[in-house]
């Protein structure tokens, strides 16, 4: 892959963002739900019917992305499209349905960057705040099926 500038792994997947703001898909996606988001290849094994491909896919219709995590990216204009596994309703939608095709996120914007696990996902805001989605142990197990705050910017204190 020429001009990649960040590269994501997922559980059987990799995704690569290209400097001309596409993204790139290679692997299984069958064990998140992932299927490539859309990305179609033949498979490179002839005993299985399974969609595998070592050939980097464009993802169709991902354009203008400026960070990715497997199963996500955050667009330039603060938006977020999720796909794949969402057990722990971690893409914030307020459900536990799974989506094999890139998803806008509706309850996100301003996102700056994103980091997406397999239960949960966190979004940073423009301003500083994160988001965080899905299962999260900080001081109890907590299930946010939207984004709840997890840290706010605050003004930083003198020692």
């Amino acid at each position: 892959i020429d001009s990649a500038i960040a590269i994501s792994a997922g559980v059987d997947y990799a995704l690569a963002l290209l400097r001309d703001g596409t993204v790139r898909v290679w692997g299984s996606g069958v064990s998140d739900g992932c299927m490539f988001a859309g990305a179609r290849s033949p498979s490179i094994h002839k005993d299985t019917d399974a969609q595998w491909t070592a050939k980097p896919l464009a993802i169709p219709g991902l354009r203008n992305v400026v960070a990715i995590s497997a199963g996500a990216s955050a667009l330039a204009d603060g938006t977020v499209r999720m796909w794949g596994y969402n057990g722990f309703a971690s893409m914030g939608l307020g459900n536990q349905e799974e989506y094999p095709v890139g998803l806008k996120t509706s309850r996100l914007r301003s996102v700056a960057a994103i980091s997406t696990g397999f239960n949960r996902s966190y979004f940073v805001l423009r301003h500083g705040t994160v988001l965080a989605a899905g299962a999260h142990l900080i001081d109890r197990f907590n299930l946010y099926k939207v984004p709840q705050p997890l840290l706010k910017k605050e003004p930083a204190q003198d020692p």
